[in-house]
């Protein structure tokens, strides 16, 4: 609760709409710059923050917001815990496994939609598990239910999607190479009969035709084609590589860790027979890998998808390097004297942690006032008192879109973060944003192309250039700054 989320605003001002009209958005009002079409596959999840905020406030929102990670860190511990023969060293397995995916997670969190990503991502894998283990197919079921619930709320069931897709065809390619060849290395336990394939499609294939219940229809899906152009992910801070400075040293070495562990866990299943585990989770495991190192935005459902093989393989390794330790000390005493030092090392921790967050929360009725710090606070109060320097186009800092859509609804924005990855004029709509940061020429273009006669940018290194192109231009004056945000104001069109 110590930032605002960029894009806050808009999700509460789309749900607001939603409300007042009835209907799921189609037509695109908050950019003078994009006219057409826009679909909201967020829509239902917007309606639900918007009445959250409405009727309890922000800090309602933020703890609603907290729920999600919560749930799916406790069915992780229950599952696993269960899954795991009772030994001592499992609790500093998914102990240590769960704060350091904690601190992974919050730093991608907040008052945020992409939250329920992993919590929906758990459910699934929790449905596809006990089918593995139960074979009874109305357990899968489930996943009706799941997908049209996640279809409403955020575009990330096109990732579980792919998931029950890929888990049927993996499955389907096992029967096939046991019938035909027979491998040793395919555990007779994990092979599906061609009955059981035939219901896994049936319901994969309905979970996906689920998906479509929605206001938009096969309209949902046209957000696919959007995301070719990748531009995004080099601009974008949180879905930029691992490889691309900066890095993140604590995310490079828990993912190093994690892949250690995995490979650790391949060797172990293969050749030694030891942790309960299958080719699926090991193949699961490798997918959610690439996604973490191509985008830091991913590392929280790698998190989620590879901690049950994880917390295996882990505690597989640490009983053997310390068997034949254990035996000089004394017995079961020492073991529950590290388990009872872990917990309290456990609590205390949290109880630090806690403290710090409790600092950090204040009863606030406004946070984009609260939050003035980072957001254009005083320029929009100054534009709302001096409505005539705000009679033409705007154009603003990227980040700052959606909360201007909630602070400064009367007026149409170039930018927010809703579609930067949406066609324009032969290349995507960021990369048109772009262009008022590049040479003199393009910035003069740029603004004549869209006759900006307002322009609002951040106080800071990354909007510099065009600050210094205005200042040097006889036709644009500085109309107000403050240590956060700078307004410029085309003297001609006053």
């Amino acid at each position: 609760m110590s930032a605002l989320d960029p894009d806050l605003g808009w999700h509460l001002q789309v749900g607001r709409e939603i409300i007042l009209t009835g209907a799921a958005p189609q037509a695109n009002l908050y950019n003078f710059s994009y006219i057409g079409n826009w679909v909201d596959h967020e829509w239902l999840a917007n309606v639900l923050m918007y009445e959250v905020y409405a009727r309890c406030g922000y800090v309602a929102l933020a703890l609603l917001s907290c729920l999600p990670l919560l749930i799916a860190l406790i069915v992780l511990n229950i599952r696993t815990s269960r899954q795991i023969s009772s030994n001592a060293l499992k609790i500093l397995v998914i102990g240590g496994l769960q704060i350091i995916g904690l601190l992974i997670c919050l730093h991608y969190f907040g008052t945020r939609v992409q939250v329920i990503a992993p919590l929906f991502l758990v459910f699934e894998l929790l449905i596809i598990n006990r089918y593995q283990a139960r074979r009874r197919p109305s357990q899968l079921l489930w996943l009706w239910p799941l997908f049209l619930l996640w279809a409403n709320l955020h575009a990330s069931f096109l990732l579980g999607l792919f998931i029950v897709l890929a888990w049927a065809g993996f499955k389907t390619i096992e029967a096939l190479l046991n019938k035909n060849w027979h491998f040793t290395w395919l555990p007779p336990d994990n092979i599906f009969s061609f009955k059981q394939l035939r219901i896994i499609w049936t319901v994969a294939m309905i979970a996906g035709l689920a998906t479509l219940l929605t206001p938009y229809g096969l309209g949902l899906y046209s957000l696919l084609a959007e995301y070719r152009n990748t531009i995004y992910l080099s601009y974008i801070e949180e879905w930029r590589a691992q490889w691309t400075r900066p890095y993140n040293y604590f995310e490079l070495g828990f993912i190093g860790l994690t892949f250690i562990i995995l490979s650790a866990a391949v060797w172990l299943n293969t050749y030694r027979k030891r942790i309960k585990s299958n080719l699926w989770s090991i193949f699961l495991a490798i997918i959610f890998l690439g996604l973490a190192l191509k985008s830091r935005r991913h590392l929280p459902i790698f998190f989620v998808a590879t901690f049950e093989i994880t917390a295996y393989a882990g505690t597989d390794f640490l009983n053997g390097l310390f068997n034949s330790v254990r035996e000089r000390w004394q017995g079961i005493t020492r073991n529950r004297l590290i388990v009872s030092i872990f917990k309290s090392a456990v609590l205390i921790y949290l109880a630090i942690l806690i403290s710090l967050q409790v600092g950090n929360i204040h009863l606030f009725s406004n946070p984009f006032a609260y939050f003035s710090i980072a957001y254009p606070y005083d320029a929009v109060n100054y534009l709302k008192s001096n409505p005539a320097y705000a009679s033409g186009n705007i154009f603003n800092t990227y980040n700052w879109g959606g909360y201007l859509i909630w602070q400064y609804p009367e007026k149409q924005i170039f930018i927010d973060g809703r579609f930067p990855q949406a066609p324009m004029d032969g290349h995507t709509f960021l990369q048109e944003y772009l262009q008022f940061f590049g040479s003199e020429q393009e910035i003069a273009e740029a603004l004549r192309k869209y006759d900006i006669s307002l322009v609002i940018l951040a106080n800071k290194a990354e909007d510099r250039e065009l600050s210094k192109y205005l200042r040097k231009q006889s036709d644009w004056q500085l109309i107000y700054g403050d240590p956060v945000s700078l307004v410029f104001y085309r003297i001609t069109s006053l």
